[in-house]
């Protein structure tokens, strides 16, 4: 399964992205900032 992040401050918008993209068939995680994506990867 392909994975892609979502980095962004907008809740709202990185669920509807999230969204749309889990049904393309993508594993997604979010985060609000660059920080939080480069502590977990």
């Amino acid at each position: 399964m392909k994975q892609i992040w979502i980095v962004d401050d907008e809740a709202d918008f990185r669920m509807l992205i999230q969204t749309m993209l889990k049904k393309e068939g993508f594993n997604v995680r979010q985060v609000e900032s660059g920080e939080q994506c480069l502590e977990l990867l």
